[in-house]
C-alpha cells in the first residue's frame, strides 16, 4: 500500500527493460505517478524511484518500453517541453523535439500523433529507439489545415498474417470523422493509401472501434441468385 503525500494528477503503468523482472521473457511492469510538483516510479519490488524532471510534470505517455513526459515550459519556450526515459528510471532524461503538441502515443505501434497549432495540421511520427535515446522521424503530414481531433486511435486488421503492414488511423471531432489508411514498410516508411472523411449532421461525443464487415452489391446479388 502506498500513501501519496499530495493529490495524484495522473497514474499509468509502464515498462522498463533494465528493471528486475520475475519473468525473463517480459519486462517488469511499474507504476508511474504524477503529482503537482514531481513524478515517481513505483517498481514491482516496492521501491520508490523519484524522477529528476527539469520542471513540474504535466502529463506522461507510456511507450512499449519507457516514458515520454510533458513538463511545464520555461518562459523562453514557445511550445510544450517533452523528455523521454527509456530503459531504466535512472536513465538520463533526453529532450524530445516535436512540431506541436502530442495528441496520441501508441504502445502497440511505434507511432506518435501530433498537432501543430500554427499550421493547423496533424502529423505522424515513427518512434526510433537507439541504445540510450529516442528520436522521431516524421512519416506523414496532413495536406490541408484542419481542426485538432478530440480523439484518435489506430486499428489494424485482425488477420495480421495476411495484412502485416496495414493500419488505419482514425481522427475524430464532434462533427467530422476522418479515416486514413497507411501501409508500413519493413524500414518503417509509411505510404498513405486511403483518405476518407465523413461529415456528420449530428454531434458525436465519443467514438470506439467495432468490427466492420463489408461486401459488394454484386457479390450479394450473385449469392442470393445462386441460393434461389
Amino acid at each position: 500500500t502506498y500513501h501519496m503525500p499530495a493529490p495524484v494528477t495522473q497514474a499509468s503503468f509502464c515498462e522498463f527493460a533494465d528493471l528486475p523482472s520475475r519473468d525473463s521473457l517480459y519486462p517488469s511492469r511499474s507504476l508511474c505517478v504524477l503529482q503537482a510538483d514531481y513524478a515517481n516510479i513505483y517498481s514491482p519490488d516496492g521501491s520508490t524511484i523519484p524522477l529528476p524532471l527539469p520542471s513540474k510534470p504535466q502529463r506522461a505517455w507510456a511507450l512499449n518500453e519507457g516514458l515520454i513526459f510533458q513538463v511545464e515550459a520555461k518562459l523562453d519556450e514557445l511550445g510544450p517541453s517533452y523528455y523521454t526515459i527509456q530503459s531504466h528510471p535512472f536513465s538520463a532524461l533526453n529532450p524530445l523535439s516535436l512540431p506541436g503538441r502530442i495528441l496520441m502515443v501508441s504502445r502497440e505501434l511505434p507511432f506518435i500523433l501530433t498537432y501543430d497549432d500554427d499550421t493547423k495540421r496533424h502529423s505522424l511520427h515513427h518512434v526510433v529507439k537507439n541504445e540510450t535515446t529516442i528520436s522521431l522521424r516524421c512519416v506523414w503530414i496532413e495536406s490541408d489545415p484542419s481542426v485538432a481531433c478530440t480523439s484518435a486511435f489506430f486499428a489494424a486488421p485482425s488477420s495480421l498474417d495476411s495484412h502485416p503492414n496495414d493500419m488505419l488511423l482514425c481522427l475524430h471531432t464532434e462533427s467530422l470523422c476522418q479515416l486514413r489508411g497507411f501501409k508500413v514498410t519493413p524500414c518503417a516508411s509509411v505510404v498513405e493509401s486511403l483518405d476518407y472523411s465523413v461529415e456528420l449532421d449530428f454531434t458525436l461525443p465519443a467514438l470506439s472501434v467495432v468490427p466492420i464487415f463489408a461486401t459488394t452489391l454484386e457479390a450479394s446479388r450473385s449469392s442470393s441468385s445462386s441460393s434461389s
